[in-house]
């Protein structure tokens, strides 16, 4: 294994018991709660239904990467494609994390919407920024590459 691979797999150990901490904690107030309510400005909303998904999630992504890590009981590209939902899966559930804060932003008072909004929009702006650079440094690449070659 070279070292790529083992910080790869070393960072997916950290992230693996992370998600299964929080898993233990959604389902310890999954557990005899019929409903949990949050309540902003007079509106009650349901989040049962977010906590089962998000439940639902994580433990695909815990089975993807049981399987991921099964290397001598699965054939390599089995493992590559079942690390592969995995993390697509635990990105699915911070991307419904994400749409449920903004909903909930929304409901804030005036005064705490602006902040929140700022808070929840700076991400997406970072990464559109990081996609572009990056983008900028692949185009500027082959174009080195492409005048080096001549």
């Amino acid at each position: 294994m070279s070292e790529q691979e083992g910080r790869v797999w070393r960072r997916e150990e950290v992230r693996g018991i992370f998600t299964l901490g929080l898993m233990a904690i959604l389902v310890a107030l999954r557990v005899g709660q019929p409903t949990i309510n949050l309540t902003s400005e007079g509106e009650t909303v349901a989040v049962i239904g977010i906590i089962d998904l998000t439940l639902v999630f994580w433990g695909i992504y815990a089975f993807s990467m049981i399987i991921s890590l099964s290397t001598d009981i699965f054939p390599e590209r089995t493992c590559k494609i079942s690390y592969k939902i995995g993390i697509l899966f635990l990105l699915a559930s911070f991307l419904l994390y994400y749409v449920v804060a903004i909903g909930f932003a929304s409901k804030l008072p005036y005064f705490w919407r602006l902040g929140a909004f700022l808070l929840l929009i700076a991400p997406i702006l970072y990464g559109t920024f990081r996609l572009i650079i990056r983008c900028f440094r692949l185009i500027v690449k082959k174009e080195k590459a492409k005048t080096q070659s001549k």
